[in-house]
């Protein structure tokens, strides 16, 4: 099958390449526990907040639509691990600060895009 014009190579994975990147995802938890833990029980906080209000508010009605839209939005609010991920990669210490910092900005860039 010939590539088309204007696109980008379509590089093939094999299969156990997801478990190489869960095997790294688990080398940087261990190599900075400190802002990884923080970081998902901070969105476990958020995530139980949310269920715990549309279920007491009764708006059950509103789960497959924030269920849709977690595909879309779930890579925007895991760029804070990716922050960790990235200072070890560059032997640097990882901080929560960057993280967090990281975070709002790109969060920040995908606003001003579904704003236009």
């Amino acid at each position: 099958m010939e590539p088309s014009k204007g696109l980008p190579p379509i590089k093939k994975v094999s299969l156990g390449a997801p478990f190489g990147w869960l095997a790294q995802g688990w080398r940087d938890l261990w190599s900075a526990p400190g802002p990884c833990l923080a970081y998902g029980l901070a969105l476990a906080a958020f995530s139980f907040w949310l269920c715990r209000t549309i279920y007491l508010t009764n708006a059950a009605f509103w789960a497959l639509s924030l269920t849709m839209g977690f595909v879309f939005v779930a890579p925007l609010i895991c760029v804070g691990l990716y922050c960790v991920s990235r200072a070890l990669e560059r032997g640097q210490t990882p901080h929560l600060s960057d993280s967090f910092a990281l975070a709002r900005r790109v969060l920040g860039q995908a606003d001003e895009h579904t704003a236009e």
